[in-house]
């Protein structure tokens, strides 16, 4: 020692006379202390250093209470080739009970000498010495306490030496776990199978199948989904209960399930209902967004198809979609609040893009934009307007069990036309012309129909028809009048003729 405690205390292969009683008590006492703390306290140290707790009696096994003392603590190897050595001294008071308590590593406040981290912690065995002396007593009066195993390596003291692993086997890997070189694990289809991982927090690299897999197994009703048949090759699973089944698939989140080849799956419990096979198919579900709750409530937000066939909601038929985009609900397009643009959708022609559009023509007014005009549109008033002809299909090859319409005059003499106004505040509250529905009904059926709420509407286009008959009914009465009037004028003629002939022969004298 460089203390100037070094000349007065014993050298390592002996020691001075000292009574044996006093030796072996103190001995007992600071090995027994020394097991219960070496076990408990140095868990917890900083690296470099234990605690160290005994009690100090005296010959007559009194307890020094209160009593100031010196420690003189060296550690070495068992090892008579490993020239390890290290030694410090401390100076404490002992308390009401006789405790003291000190750090080793903590260099003593009386000096040391050497290095606790230079020790080959779990590589090689080493020993505790312990020295005791009364301050009071002069430095000269060291009790020799023995030598004591450190049968178990202080954590800290270990962990460091882990973290220093240059020297060991896996040397190169410690390295690249410390910084910032790249790992790199290699397997083959030779490696082991995975064994059951059971439940719990797992982190699995599965070299054969070249799988990896990070979360909680909760063994619920897809407990299964980490064993090594339901692991895909090449799959990637993370979260809770995730399952990534088919080759190079992807699962991420809750419950989420990715069977398909090259399929991905995040969310919650996303439907699993597809049964897709070995080999990829256009109708693979490649990628699926679940918003599912549970294992029995599976829903699926976005499902995209190998085919690019992409269905958006919650129905079921829109895990299967038909068209490149199938929709299970509404679909809301807003006005462009920062620009001029209305809310709609553009179509493209077949030589010309943006050749049709519809939409909101103003706030009001929704339209079809066509050949470069507004051709059709409605406004909020109920309103329609149409900037062209409007044609309906009504060729004879079309149509079956045709038959004369009757009575079309007679008919359409019962109706009457009204004026009125909406009571629905909604619509215009403008004087409308029109007809009542129930008063067509009696006499036109068919140009009425019923909604489900049983509000009943005309079809006026189909009164034509029956206004052509009436004309035609008209004009065959305006024909036959005509007739008549002329058949009437030619008897007045011939009436006054007569008349003429017989007053010329009432005139004539008598002979």
């Amino acid at each position: 020692m460089r203390s100037g405690n070094n000349q007065n205390k014993p050298e390592e292969k002996g020691t001075r006379p000292i009574t044996r009683r006093l030796s072996l008590l103190l001995l007992l006492w600071f090995v027994f202390f020394w097991v219960i703390m070496c076990t408990v306290d140095v868990r917890g140290q900083v690296p470099g250093q234990f605690n160290f707790q005994g009690v100090a009696r005296d010959a007559a096994g009194k307890i020094l209470a209160s009593k100031p003392i010196r420690i003189n603590v060296v550690i070495r190897s068992t090892d008579e080739l490993d020239p390890y050595a290290y030694e410090e001294i401390h100076s404490v008071t002992t308390n009401n009970g006789g405790v003291f308590n000190i750090i080793i590593g903590s260099i003593g406040n009386l000096g040391s000498q050497g290095s606790l981290l230079d020790a080959k912690w779990g590589l090689k065995s080493y020993v505790l010495h312990i020295y005791l002396a009364l301050n009071e007593t002069g430095l000269e009066d060291y009790i020799d306490l023995g030598i004591t195993p450190l049968l178990a390596v202080p954590s800290a003291l270990f962990a460091n030496n882990a973290d220093n692993a240059k020297n060991a086997d896996n040397a190169k890997l410690a390295e690249r776990l410390q910084g910032d070189i790249p790992i790199v694990f290699s397997g083959s289809a030779n490696s082991p199978a995975l064994s059951n991982p059971g439940t719990g927090n797992k982190l699995i690299w599965h070299p054969q199948k070249a799988a990896f897999r990070a979360g909680t197994i909760t063994g619920t009703i897809n407990g299964s989904q980490w064993l090594d048949p339901e692991i895909g090759n090449s799959s990637f699973a993370s979260g809770i209960d995730a399952s990534a089944k088919g080759p190079v698939s992807v699962a991420l989140g809750e419950g989420t399930t990715a069977k398909a080849r090259n399929g991905v799956a995040i969310g919650s419990f996303n439907n699993d209902s597809d049964t897709p096979g070995v080999t990829a198919a256009e109708t693979d579900r490649i990628f699926q967004i679940g918003i599912g709750k549970n294992y029995l409530s599976r829903l699926n937000a976005l499902t995209v198809l190998r085919n690019g066939y992409i269905g958006i909601g919650e129905i079921f038929s829109t895990v299967e979609p038909k068209y490149v985009l199938d929709i299970g609900s509404r679909i809301r397009i807003r006005h462009d609040a920062l620009g001029s643009h209305t809310a709609g959708i553009y179509f493209n022609g077949a030589q010309k893009e943006n050749a049709a559009f519809v939409g909101m023509k103003t706030s009001n007014d929704v339209g079809l934009f066509i050949g470069d005009n507004w051709r059709f549109w409605i406004n909020d008033g109920g309103n329609g307007y149409l900037n062209g002809a409007l044609i309906q299909t009504s060729d004879r090859r079309l149509k079956r069990d045709i038959s004369p319409l009757s009575n079309s005059l007679s008919k359409l003499s019962h109706l009457v036309g009204q004026h009125y106004f909406w009571k629905d505040s909604t619509k215009s509250q403008q004087l409308q012309t029109g007809l009542i529905a129930q008063e067509v009904e009696q006499y036109f059926p068919e140009l009425v129909t019923t909604d489900e709420k049983g509000f009943k509407a005309v079809n006026y286009i189909g009164l034509i028809p029956h206004l052509i008959e009436s004309v035609k009914s008209l004009k065959a009465q305006t024909e036959l009048i005509g007739t008549i009037r002329a058949e009437m004028q030619a008897l007045k003629a011939e009436l006054s003729n007569i008349k003429t002939a017989a007053s010329n022969h009432s005139n004539e004298p008598s002979k």
